[in-house]
This record gives structure tokens, C-alpha cells and sequence, in this order.
């Protein structure tokens, strides 16, 4: 810096050799010393901090990929991140700390060796081993010398641990007098111990106190203290947030009656728990009933409206009783988009301690966590993160779980027609009028998204009066009114300077609209030069636009051409800057490139453009039309450049390699095209790819949606279909993926005026024409035909349920995979109702093909099927799961009609398939003693240990509950009208088709949220519950026991049910052919019912609706999602005697659940962005 310097012999250089364990190209460093380095060899970025000696040991890998870290030519350390368009979800996941200690402290309670700890190292069958502080030595405390009962601990910035030790044993039995210890964490030696008077740590009066906890100033915020100096509290029985000034504590004398306590009553809708707050005055409260951690900004008025949840969890965040702010070491970098670089964390502790007040822990689950917030967030919309830690680097993945798509849609938006926002009513009745309007003309034909925009296209007919639209807020008679996008004058097009008709559009990163307009009218009149506008859509402002020349635009032999599909390729964000615009020409059989720097057009043909004679008639649902159509779909790979397209008319799929096309000279004759013939097995329409290379393209004669993946071969046996449905996916003709979501258009094509948007779904995993079973040979099968012991025309399914006897080990490196590879060591069970001809009731799906579907094998084999002097299992209708690897099976007795065994209850242990307990039910619980009826078909396991178990089991027929419990073998029979069927509901129509049932309660499910066991008489539009507490607590009176709900709160009869670990209970809709649900979170009431799948094939009747977890892995840890599981098997047919055994009968469906309920009132009413997990 100096204007005069030696020469190049008093410059010093230093550095270190062979710090780098490969080529370093280039650098950068930021403002507080951390040296990034391109490692060419690793395919990744790493990071020394300057702070640190220069040497191999301190170089740590913050991000590693071997596609998109190719050769790190470039980088910067900018004040501002570039503009990312959409939006991530924050990282979760949870982390080690390794740092010197992290302490736990354990309430003293008979059995408790030790109340202050440190984790160790070492870890037992229960997770980490924990280690007294500072030694075993202190554990001692018959004498008061040691640590009794550490409720609360806090650490200071001169590196003292403070403890408050109660002095109580098992929370209520005083020990020792209550005290403050202190610890130099250098050294764990004591550095003070102070006794707290006996008329200080107790009320006087009540003579009541429990020191619970504390928080240090060391004249500097910490903990609750913020940076005013406010110390923050509330009484934990309360919903109110209170704070106190510290100043005038500072001052040697205070006077107790001057001090200020402010606050807020009821200003939390729960009891808040553990707090924190950071050094930018954020407190952190734990929410007890959301299992939540809520914030608050000190800078912000205190109320109600200024608060939020940054985390929620149900699992993981069950009563948060510990949380700490700490700050990062110095080699952990957290950065986000808005440059907000914070060096703090938090720590949580949740301990379920509604369990432990209950004394129901189950001590096979986790009970206990310490999770770690990675990063304290200051805004209430939690954008996007990078987290550099410790090596492990996010890699601009931040969702990596499987979207797996079904085929029962949910909708999000539906129109019986449309129609349009035209600010006044008499405007519109003037559209109408003129013929500007006509609602029978009206067309969806493409989707696209951006920000709180919905486009969507209309193609222009007479009566359409604009086709670049917007979904406005507002709803008119046949669905939500559309808008012109930028505004009206746009969609008047006088002198052709407007928008005519747009087929499809697409938004580039940029922020900018492509707009590909025609210029047709009735889709053959030509009015105006077909056209590209390209919008600014930040402002709303035209950028550009194109005419294009008529030799471009038609092909000039056949005097044909239809521009009606483009991709764009952004090289740059200029006006006029380098971007590629790739258009198909549908009947001319052409691809167009245009340039956006110099305005210039190509035309380049090629056979894979035109049609196929052989595939030009279309059939969807029966109905059939012919198309003579050329290249439709398009979609470009951000990964391979690959841009992928096929004609319409055609079995098809192609790609071109759009490399070429960057250079600024290239041949037209020499351009490759490549693909597969007739990969297909019927035509494709729209396509869209996903951000890791997985293309999506709809199937027309199936009414569904393929996917395949880039990465994969080409091939056919590589193609999956992931949605299907008759009725939503009739001819997809718009097909975007936005931030890993699907978004796509249905033109309800040739049924008129059907469209929706849709997203979401139930996925048919298992299905049947009849049901067979692996005999283990031909010759035990024909035996079994000819004995009369198997008759394939008399087995009907009942129930399914899903055992998961291995974790899966998925390693997941796409957003939508078509294909899961994993090893599958799982049980899925089927019930099957004993009558002639059924040889096994109880069964599961063997991985054996036969003709009716997959093969069926008894379980746990064939000597309970036999089931001689009724040792072994009758007929079942349905099963149950325990938390304890226990199947439960309830065996009614029954032979179609016959009673040949007694009811009974059996247990399986399903690690061994071994008998654990079979229990008879007596004859007078298991009948009803007025009526002689009896069918026990519905088993509720409801486990608290291993022992302490109990079964709820509905009588059908003899309409009761029957309580049993596995403790002392004991049962109860109890009775109600609610259990009763309802005599205006006994007829059930299902697609038209009729039958009778006078069933009482049937389908139960019991939320482990409230213990409520959900139940309805089958015969009935009701939905009732009764609270399981009560018989949990010894003697109960059955005739003071509470049944709530409500009557006729269904429109149709309700089957098999289940609820999920949020409150979501689900039923199948007899009538609708449609599984419903409703969150208990919510008022019971019909407009809190939602349906979430429906389909009139898949869903007719559902018999049998379980929810299972499934442990999914991924590159950051393991995910327990919940599936659910349904069975349907088209009663009505079976009730009439008229089953069609050519065709599929029986099916099992599964889907995940928050894909079923997300966006309904199914789900929480409080969801939230970030969780800790």
C-alpha cells in the first residue's frame, strides 16, 4: 500500500506446500477471514479459515458435486446473493454438535443415578450414555454435599456453569435445602456453592416452592435476557407472556414493591414452556399444545398478531423443557439469500412429558431429543439457507424426499365453465350480447405460475374474449373468474397489436413471460402474424415483441403450420441478451429456433416432427377422434441440454441435443436427432421436466401421467405411470414443474367443460381379478378345487394392513423417482371372510404371480388355515398393529353364515410369526344376550406397555363395544343407540347399483393426540367418539360413560376408518366411491369434511383403511412418513351375486399422507414452514 516498495527480493511470500489434496483454481474470502477454494479433483469447494494455522488438517469440504462442481472456474463473495426465482425449503435436518460438552439434566427420581450430565461418547441400546458433571462423586447427596435434583442449568460468557439445584427427590420430597452451584467448565472445578434460604426459596404463606429455573447475567443478554435487559417469563399454567426490567436489580438497593411487571394476558393460544432469546432480541418460546417453538420480535409491539411458529414438530417436539441460544464455532458458516450471516444456534430439549405425567412412556419409541435450530431466524417467512457444516454441505438440494404421484388427484382449481372478471355485470351482459362472450367457447389449454400469479391459457374461439389470463380472487357460477393478463386493453388486440390466440407460454428464471401467440382465431383462421411477447413480470411492462416471418411460420410446401408449444433457454437476463426460444410447429412438422440477441429465426424439419399415420386416432374413455398432429410437447433438460419433444400422433419420444445450437454457426442437415420408436404404448401430450432430469409427459388413452428418468436408459420397461384417473386426467394439455410440484391443465377433451389444476394422490399398489393362493404345487391346488376347500368365486377381502419388518434403505438423489429400488423385507396382510371354497382367512401377499393377481399365503401358515377342533383361525375380518411388533387378529367364528368356532382374540409376535396369546371371548360378552347376534369384526389396540394393552372390538350385528384388556384377560360389553344402525340408512347405492345392510358400529379408528376412539354405526350418516381415559382409570361405570359426536353429520354411509398422528381421521364415502377426511383440530361440523380422493373405479366400497409408517432414507438421516393404506373390493357386486371375475375386483391403494391432505381442512390448522426434526 505504500507508493514505494523494494523490489521483488523484500517481498515476502509464505503459504504451505501440499496443504491441498488436489488442484485449486479459484478462491475467494470473505470479511471474516474464510479462505473458499475450487478443488478440482474433489468436484468441490472447500474452506480454510485464515485464523487457523495453513495446514491440511484445517481444510474442511463445504460442498461437493460431481455434476454441477465441475471445474470451479469463477467465484465471488458478494454482499448480495443473485436473484433465485422460487422457493426452497429450509434445510432440516438433525446434527451432532461437536463441541467439548453438551449437558442434560435429569429430574431426580427414585432410580435416577445422576441429575447433571454430560453426554459421553459412548452409546447403549437406549441412544447416548450419559456421564455425571464433574464426576460419580458428586451423585452422593445424603449429606447435601452433592448435586440432589438439577432442574435448570445456564452457562455464561466467562465459561461458569451455573446449577440450581432444588433439593428434591422424585419432584416433591425435600432432600437437601435448595442451592446455586457454579463451575469453572476449564477446569469442572467448584468455583462457589450457596445455600438459598429457607424464606426465600419457599412461599411462606402456602409454604409451597419448586426452583425450577434460572437465567445468568452476566452483564451481557443471555438466555431470556435480551438487549433491553428485559427479563421475559410466564407462569407455565397460563397463556400470558410477562417481563420484567433488570436495570433497577443491578442497583444495590431496590425497593420489592417499586419493580414493574409488564406483559400480555392470553396472548398464546396454548401454555408456553422453555424460552430463549438471541442477541438480536428474538425470544423463543416452546408452545405446549402445537409442539411448536413460537417467536417473538422485542422490537415489535407485543401482541398477539406479532408472534409465530418457526418450528413444529409432533414428534419431536413434544414439551420443550429445555432451550438454550448458543453460538457457532468459528468454522461453521451459515449463509442465506438476504446475506444475514448469524453466529448463533439453538438448542432444544423435548422430553414428552405429557407422557411421563400420564405414566404411559413407551420405552421402544424415542421419548427424549436434543435437536439443534440451525439458524435463529428474524422474519416470519423463512426463505431459503445454506448450511455449511462440519463437511456436510446441502448442495442446493434443500427437499430431497420421493413425490410419489396416484391417481386420485387432489383439485385446486375446477370450473364447470369459464368465464371472466369484466368489472361489472353489465359489461359482461354486453360480451354477451356482442357474441365477445360465449362461456360454451371458452377452452383451458396451458397453466404456468409465478409468485401469487396463476396463468392460464384460453385459445381464442368467437365468444372467447381474451386468452392470456390470470385466476383472479373471485368466484362466479361456474368457478373462478379469469382475468386478462396485463390487462384488458391486451386482449382487444385492435390492429393486431395485442394478443390474438396464445396456445402456451412459459417463465424463465429471469422473471419474464414468454408468450407464444398464433395469431388464429377458431384455431384455423389466421388473422394475425403469429408472434413472441416476452413480459417483464416484476412490473408487468411488454420487454419485447416478435413478429414471425411468414416463411418461418408455415411450412411453405404444404401452405400448413400451427406454432403451439415452446421452451425457453435463458443464457442471459438482458433485454436483448442471449436467449434461445424453441418452437414447435404442429401441423407445418417443424421446429423453429429463435434467437433473442439478433432477432433471428430458423426453421429446421426433420421426420420425428410429423405425424404417424398409424397413430392418429385418439380414444379417451370410449370416445374416439383423429389428429393428424406433429411435435406438441417440448421440454428442456436443465441438466443433459437435452430438448425432449415427440409428435402427437405417434408412440414416440424424442430428444435433441441443444448444445449445437449455442455455437453461432451450425447446419441444419447436420443437426442429431435421436430417440426410441414406439417406446409408447399410446400417444403423448404435454411434457415437463423436473430440475434433476425426471421428464413427465401425459399418456391420452390412459387418461394418465408417465414419468421417466434422463438418467436412466430409454426404454419402455423404464417408463412409470404415476397418476391415473379417468375422470381428472382426461387429456393433459399443460404440464409445468414449479419448485417440485407438478402443475398441469386437463382439457376435459372430448367431454366438454370439465378442466382442473391438479396436484396430489392415492396409488393402486396391489389388485385382483380373483384371489388365488401359492398351494406350494399344482397338484395341492387341484386337490383344494376338487375337495371344494378353495373356490376362487367365494373369496372376498375384507381388511389390509402393512408390517414393515426392515427400515428401507432408499438413497434418494432425484426430487420424483420413477422407480424405487429397496429391499423389501414387509408383510402386507389381507383378510379374507371364511365361507365354502376360502382355504385361508388370514393371509399375506406373496411376492408369486398367478392368473387372478398376486398370490395369497396363509398366515403364519398353513396349519392355522386348517384350523382343526378350532384351534386355529375361522374368519377374520380385520387386523391391527401394535407399537410392540404384535399383530393382533380378531377371529369371529363364523363360516358364511354358521357359527363353528368361538370368537376369539389372537396375538402374533411378527419378528418370529409366533404365537403369543389366544384368548376366547366369552359367550355372553361376544353375544348379544336379547337378540342371540353376534359378528365381532373390528379390532382398536390401544397399547400403553408391553402388558398394559387394550382392545376395543365392535360388534356389527350385536351392536356393542367390547373392551378387552390384556392385563387380567378381563371384558366388558357395552351398549349404546349410537352403536345402533339408523333405519333410514340401510340402503347402500354404489354406481348405480343397490343392496341392504342393517350394520351397526364398524369402522373405528383411536387418536393416540386425544385417546378419542372415532366410530359410526356403518347404517348411519353420523360420526361419534368417546373419550378412552376413562377406561384407562380402573372401575369405569358403563352407564356413566360419555359418547359425543354428530348426527347425520355425512351425506352418505361411512366404512373402515383410520387417523393419522396430526388428527386426520379418514373414511371411505359409500355413494361417492371417495375416501373422506376431517381433523379433529377442528369444529365437527360438515364444512370441515373434506373428500380426498374419489375415484368411481379404484374406491368402490373401502372395507378396509389403515394408516403405517414408513422409514425413508435420505442423504441427510432417516424420515418415519405415514402411508395410508386402503382396500376396496366393490361390495355392491358381492352383496347382488354379480361379480365380474374377467375384470379387476379387489384392489389395495396406498399414498402418503400429507400429499393426501395437504392444502384441505384436513390438515393442522397450523402448519408452518421450518421444522426442527
Amino acid at each position: 500500500m505504500k507508493s514505494q516498495f523494494g523490489d521483488n527480493n523484500n517481498v515476502q511470500y509464505e503459504g504451505s506446500q501440499d496443504t491441498l489434496n488436489t488442484q485449486s483454481l479459484a478462491k475467494a474470502v470473505s470479511k471474516d477471514g474464510v479462505l473458499f477454494v475450487g478443488l478440482v479433483g474433489n468436484s468441490a469447494l472447500g474452506c480454510l479459515n485464515e485464523h487457523q494455522p495453513l495446514q491440511r488438517e484445517n481444510l474442511e469440504l463445504v460442498a461437493q458435486n460431481e455434476k454441477t462442481l465441475q471445474m470451479i472456474a469463477g467465484m465471488k463473495i458478494k454482499e448480495e446473493l443473485p436473484h433465485f426465482v422460487g422457493s426452497n425449503k429450509p434445510v432440516k435436518d438433525e446434527y451432532m454438535l461437536v463441541l467439548n460438552k453438551t449437558f442434560v439434566t435429569v429430574l431426580r427420581y427414585d432410580g435416577v443415578p445422576s441429575s447433571l450430565n454430560v453426554i459421553s461418547d459412548k452409546t447403549g441400546n437406549g441412544g447416548r450414555l450419559l456421564q455425571p458433571y464433574p464426576d460419580w462423586s458428586w451423585t452422593k447427596y445424603k449429606d447435601c454435599s452433592g448435586i440432589v435434583n438439577a432442574y435448570n442449568i445456564a452457562v455464561d460468557k466467562y465459561d461458569r456453569l451455573w446449577v440450581l439445584d432444588s433439593g428434591l427427590i422424585n419432584n416433591i420430597q425435600p432432600m437437601c435445602s435448595p442451592k446455586l452451584l457454579v463451575f469453572d467448565l476449564n477446569s469442572s472445578q467448584l468455583l462457589k456453592q450457596v445455600d438459598i434460604p429457607h424464606d426465600i426459596a419457599v412461599n411462606t404463606t402456602t409454604e409451597n416452592g419448586r426452583l425450577a429455573s434460572l437465567v445468568v447475567q452476566a452483564m451481557n443478554p443471555m438466555n431470556t435476557l435480551s438487549l433491553t435487559n428485559n427479563l421475559y417469563y410466564s407462569p407455565l399454567a397460563s397463556r400470558d407472556l410477562y417481563y420484567v426490567n433488570t436495570k433497577p436489580f443491578m442497583k444495590s438497593e431496590y425497593g420489592e414493591n417499586n419493580v414493574q411487571y409488564k406483559g400480555v394476558q392470553n396472548i398464546f393460544n396454548t401454555q408456553s414452556t422453555a424460552k430463549a432469546v438471541s442477541k438480536n432480541g428474538v425470544l423463543f418460546f416452546g408452545l405446549v399444545n402445537n409442539t411448536a417453538v413460537g417467536c417473538w420480535n422485542e422490537h415489535q409491539t407485543l401482541q398477539r398478531e406479532n408472534t409465530d411458529m418457526v418450528a413444529q414438530n409432533e414428534e419431536t417436539l413434544q414439551m420443550i423443557v429445555g432451550m438454550k441460544i448458543k453460538e457457532l464455532l468459528p468454522h461453521i458458516v451459515i449463509i442465506d439469500i438476504n446475506n444475514i450471516i448469524n453466529n448463533e444456534y439453538m438448542l432444544v430439549l423435548s422430553n414428552r412429558m405429557q407422557k411421563i405425567l400420564n405414566n404411559d412412556l413407551n420405552f421402544n419409541d424415542i421419548n427424549f431429543r436434543i435437536l439443534i435450530g440451525e439458524k435463529i431466524f428474524f422474519r416470519k417467512m423463512i426463505r431459503w439457507l445454506l448450511l455449511m457444516y462440519l463437511g456436510i454441505a446441502c448442495q442446493g438440494v434443500t427437499d430431497i424426499h420421493s413425490k410419489n404421484l396416484t391417481n386420485s388427484l387432489k383439485v385446486i382449481y375446477e370450473w364447470k365453465y369459464i368465464d371472466y372478471d369484466f368489472g361489472s355485470d353489465e359489461k359482461r351482459q354486453a360480451a354477451i350480447q356482442s357474441g365477445d362472450y360465449n362461456y360454451t367457447m371458452n377452452y383451458l389449454f396451458d397453466t404456468d405460475q409465478w409468485g401469487d400469479k396463476t396463468f392460464v391459457i384460453i385459445m381464442k374461439f368467437n365468444g372467447v374474449p381474451s386468452s392470456l389470463n390470470v385466476i383472479t380472487n373471485k368466484t362466479g357460477n361456474g368457478g373462478p373468474l379469469l382475468a386478462p393478463y396485463p390487462d384488458w386493453t391486451w386482449a382487444k388486440n385492435e390492429n393486431c397489436s395485442g394478443i390474438m390466440s396464445v396456445y402456451k407460454i412459459e417463465i424463465d428464471i429471469c422473471d419474464r413471460l414468454w408468450v407464444l401467440d398464433s395469431g388464429l382465431i377458431n384455431n384455423v383462421q389466421s388473422v394475425c402474424p403469429p408472434q413472441l411477447l416476452v413480459f417483464d413480470l416484476n412490473t408487468s411492462q411488454l420487454l419485447k415483441q416478435v413478429k414471425i416471418p411468414h416463411d418461418i411460420a408455415v411450412n411453405t410446401t404444404t401452405g400448413n403450420g400451427a406454432l403451439v408449444t415452446l421452451s425457453v433457454q435463458p443464457l442471459s437476463c438482458e433485454v436483448n441478451g442471449s436467449t434461445l426460444v424453441y418452437i414447435g410447429d404442429n401441423e407445418g412438422f417443424a421446429l423453429i429456433i429463435y434467437n433473442n440477441s439478433d432477432n433471428s429465426f430458423q426453421r429446421l424439419t426433420s421426420s420425428t416432427f410429423a405425424s404417424d399415420p398409424r397413430y392418429t386416432t385418439f380414444t379417451i374413455n370410449g370416445e374416439s377422434f383423429t389428429l393428424q398432429s406433429g411435435i406438441f410437447g417440448m421440454a428442456l433438460s436443465p441438466v443433459t441440454q437435452n430438448l425432449y419433444y415427440s409428435a402427437l400422433s405417434s408412440h414416440n419420444l424424442n430428444y435433441v441435443n441443444t448444445e449445437q445450437f449455442l455455437k453461432s454457426q451450425y447446419q441444419a442437415n447436420n443437426v442429431h436427432y435421436q430417440g426410441k420408436e414406439n417406446i409408447l404404448w399410446t400417444q403423448a401430450s404435454a411434457k415437463g421436466i423436473s430440475d434433476n432430469g425426471v421428464l413427465f409427459f401425459g399418456l391420452v388413452g390412459d387418461t394418465s401421467l408417465a414419468c421417466w428418468n434422463e438418467n436412466r436408459l430409454l426404454d419402455r420397461k423404464n417408463i412409470e405411470v404415476v397418476a391415473k384417473n379417468k375422470e381428472t386426467l382426461q387429456a393433459i394439455t399443460g404440464l409445468k414443474v414449479k419448485r417440485k410440484i407438478l402443475l398441469f391443465v386437463v382439457h376435459g377433451f372430448p367431454v366438454e367443460y370439465e378442466y382442473v389444476l391438479a396436484a396430489n394422490a392415492l396409488k393402486v399398489v396391489y389388485q385382483w381379478k380373483y384371489f388365488d393362493y401359492n398351494f406350494g404345487s399344482n397338484e395341492r391346488r387341484q386337490a383344494a378345487i376338487q375337495s371344494g376347500k378353495y373356490n376362487y368365486k367365494n373369496n372376498f377381502p375384507i381388511d389390509v394392513d402393512r408390517w414393515h419388518g426392515k427400515v428401507y434403505k432408499v438413497l434418494i438423489i432425484i426430487e420424483y423417482l420413477c422407480r424405487i429400488n429397496s429391499t423389501n423385507q414387509n408383510k402386507t396382510f389381507v383378510t379374507i371372510l371364511r365361507n365354502n371354497g376360502v382355504p385361508s382367512s388370514l393371509n399375506v401377499i406373496s411376492n408369486k404371480i398367478g392368473n387372478g393377481g398376486p398370490l395369497l399365503e396363509p398366515y403364519p401358515n398353513w396349519s392355522w388355515a386348517e384350523n382343526q377342533n378350532c384351534s386355529g383361525i375361522t374368519s377374520v375380518y380385520r387386523v391391527a398393529i401394535d407399537v410392540w411388533d404384535r399383530l393382533w387378529v380378531l377371529d369371529n367364528g363364523i363360516s358364511g353364515q354358521t357359527s363353528v368356532c368361538s370368537s376369539q382374540i389372537v396375538v402374533f409376535d411378527l419378528k418370529t410369526s409366533k404365537l403369543l396369546k389366544q384368548v376366547k371371548i366369552p359367550h355372553n360378552i361376544a353375544v348379544n344376550s336379547t337378540t342371540g347376534n353376534r359378528n365381532v369384526v373390528t379390532p382398536i389396540v390401544q397399547s400403553f406397555d408391553y402388558n398394559n394393552t387394550l382392545v376395543y372390538i365392535a360388534d356389527v350385528e350385536g351392536y356393542a363395544l367390547i373392551i378387552y384388556n390384556n392385563a387380567d384377560d378381563s371384558f366388558q360389553r357395552l351398549t349404546s343407540s349410537t352403536f345402533v344402525y339408523d333405519p333410514r340408512y340401510t340402503n347402500y347405492t354404489i354406481n348405480e347399483e343397490s343392496f341392504t345392510l342393517q350394520d351397526g358400529i364398524l369402522g373405528m379408528a383411536l387418536s393416540r393426540k386425544t385417546q378419542n376412539l372415532y366410530y359410526s354405526a356403518m347404517s348411519s350418516h353420523n360420526l361419534n367418539y368417546v373419550n378412552t381415559k376413562q377406561f384407562t382409570q380402573g372401575k369405569y361405570q358403563a352407564n356413566n360413560i360419555q359418547y359425543q359426536g354428530a348426527s347425520d353429520i355425512l351425506w352418505t354411509q361411512a366404512t373402515a376408518k383410520a387417523i393419522s398422528k396430526t388428527g386426520a381421521l379418514f373414511f371411505g364415502l359409500v355413494t361417492d366411491t371417495a375416501l373422506g377426511c376431517w381433523n379433529e383440530n377442528r369444529p365437527l361440523k360438515r364444512g370441515n369434511i373434506e373428500i380426498v380422493a374419489k375415484n368411481n373405479d379404484t374406491l368402490q366400497f373401502i372395507s378396509g383403511l389403515k394408516i403405517s409408517k414408513e422409514i425413508s432414507s435420505h442423504i441427510f438421516g432417516y424420515q418415519n412418513n405415514e402411508y395410508i393404506w386402503a382396500l376396496s373390493n366393490k361390495y355392491q357386486k358381492i352383496a347382488n351375486g354379480d361379480l365380474n371375475f374377467n375384470e379387476v375386483n379387489f384392489r389395495i391403494l396406498t399414498a402418503p399422507v400429507n400429499q393426501l391432505i395437504s392444502h384441505t381442512r384436513c390438515e393442522n390448522p397450523n402448519t408452518n414452514f421450518f421444522s426442527i426434526h
